[in-house]
């Protein structure tokens, strides 16, 4: 193992004064979020492979909620969600998706094109969505001027939509994650060969009682082939409650289990996107954490974390504890380190050191024995002089070749109250 220089002298000083404040959010990611939804139908032109015109359902956060309400600018610029939707569905068939993320600070971009496929087709005209709203943040006068996140794009699609967004996944560098719900290959036995060269972060989410798209012929094909993504991908398989509508929408006749399903998807589908697109990594724990894998609705969690990652949960304050959690390869070694002071050091074969090396304190060794994630629990000094102290966290681990790489660097904060 190569070693990470640190000082040793100022190790046992710095030590004592370690804590750390994860802002924790009141509300569950299957809830509304704290913004208004808003939304309205757009016509938009395109210059790129796929529909001259592309028709779409756009939700955002509004200043009021509801149908062509004004666009709200306090928490721009948003991250995009391109959806695609089903076949003999629309854009518009997406309203109760659509409205959830909007309150969580999207835009939902969900075309009404191509209704009933081909999916080569629906594929360009969402990657094509994917350039129009980088356009449209740059032209003066449009609706979207100054208000996209141009560095955050994800696409998503139910069912034909889902293998679509294999297609963009497997062909954009523009995307930085994927969600596939209830994918169905269609009418292209390789649809799923579009993952082989898929890089972007990507979840899939299928039922049991899903009969019009079995997941052992669709969904898990789609991820096993998605092997060379780096970082995340995951597939969660809900009980033979969920068919294949309900992993996207309730409806007037919905069952219990109908609507279960969606609040369940609802929350898997907002934290992979909330961690993904707006480094809210606590939101990960959503995903691989102990909870996940204790739900009796989820028949299978599968995931693989191939390139080493790292965050935090919790609210810390002085007295109280700090809860790290080192993503990496099973039966892997792990090495945590502190510092007060950040930094950007290549190191040649692990990555990029982002704590100052004069200020590193070794805060923890440890092992991830299973489920790829290991759940340290680090008691904080009660010092109440501590509070307000902004302090710098990054992990050594395996990646899935068995080779050591740093994970990112996360920052986090002393409070005094929960």
């Amino acid at each position: 193992m190569k070693r990470i220089p640190f000082a040793v002298a100022s190790g046992l000083l710095l030590l004592s004064l370690f804590t750390a404040a994860i802002t924790a959010t009141a509300q569950n990611p299957e809830d509304p979020g704290p913004d208004k939804a808003a939304w309205r139908t757009m016509s938009l032109a395109n210059r790129y492979p796929g529909s001259t015109t592309i028709s779409c359902l756009v939700a955002y956060p509004g200043q009021t909620a509801g149908k062509n309400a004004a666009l709200s600018l306090l928490g721009a610029p948003y991250p995009v969600i391109v959806f695609g939707h089903g076949l003999t569905s629309t854009g518009h068939d997406m309203m109760q998706v659509a409205k959830h993320f909007a309150s969580w600070g999207f835009f939902f971009v969900a075309h009404d094109t191509w209704r009933f496929g081909p999916q080569t087709e629906q594929a360009k005209d969402m990657e094509a969505l994917t350039r129009i709203l980088r356009d449209e943040n740059r032209r003066s006068g449009s609706f979207f001027y100054n208000a996209v996140d141009e560095k955050h794009f994800a696409v998503a699609g139910h069912s034909m939509g889902g293998g679509s967004t294999a297609g963009v996944l497997g062909s954009s560098a523009d995307v930085q994650a994927g969600i596939l719900l209830a994918p169905w290959v269609g009418i292209l036995p390789n649809a799923s060969d579009w993952m082989k060269t898929a890089r972007a972060p990507f979840q899939v989410l299928v039922g049991q009682g899903d009969i019009i798209a079995p997941n052992s012929a669709n969904a898990s094909r789609f991820y096993q082939k998605g092997g060379s993504v780096g970082h995340y991908r995951g597939l969660t398989l809900l009980w033979k409650g969920c068919d294949h509508f309900s992993v996207v929408r309730t409806t007037s006749t919905s069952t219990p289990d109908n609507i279960e399903a969606f609040r369940l998807c609802r929350r898997q589908m907002t934290s992979f996107l909330l961690a993904h697109l707006k480094d809210r990594h606590a939101y990960l724990d959503v995903l691989v954490g102990k909870a996940t894998h204790a739900e009796v609705k989820f028949d299978e969690v599968r995931y693989e974390v191939r390139d080493p990652d790292l965050y935090l949960t919790g609210t810390v304050k002085v007295g109280g504890t700090l809860e790290a959690h080192v993503m990496g390869k099973d039966s892997s070694p792990t090495l945590t380190y502190v510092s007060p002071v950040p930094a950007a050091f290549p190191l040649p074969g692990l990555g990029v050191l982002g704590l100052h090396p004069a200020f590193m304190v070794p805060l923890g060794a440890g092992t991830i024995v299973s489920q790829q994630v290991e759940h340290a629990v680090y008691p904080i000094p009660g010092h109440p002089g501590l509070a307000g102290l902004r302090l710098h966290i990054q992990a050594l681990a395996l990646d899935a070749s068995s080779a050591y790489g740093l994970t990112p660097t996360r920052d986090f904060r002393i409070t005094t109250t929960l």
